[in-house]
């Protein structure tokens, strides 16, 4: 039986960071970690305000998601959901 979880990973640059369409010092991401008897993976995720995304949301996907990842079979039933 598969276990998900996530921690908060507060980013901040030594010096403001920016492209054409932005400029940032600090980032929001997350760290999710998924474990299944011995096997554990990480992966993490940097969520951008362009595309609507937030951190709050994708931990709150990540919650509901949880059931399912724990019914998954394995890591190949975790990839198809």
């Amino acid at each position: 039986m598969a276990h998900a979880s996530c921690t908060h990973l507060d980013l901040a640059t030594a010096r403001p960071f920016g492209i054409s369409r932005w400029t940032r010092a600090r980032f929001a991401n997350y760290v999710v970690e998924l474990r299944d008897g011995g096997l554990v993976g990480r992966g993490e995720a940097a969520p951008h305000p362009r595309y609507g995304e937030s951190r709050d949301e994708g931990v709150a996907l990540l919650v509901d998601l949880a059931p399912a990842i724990a019914d998954a079979a394995g890591p190949a039933g975790v990839e198809a959901l």
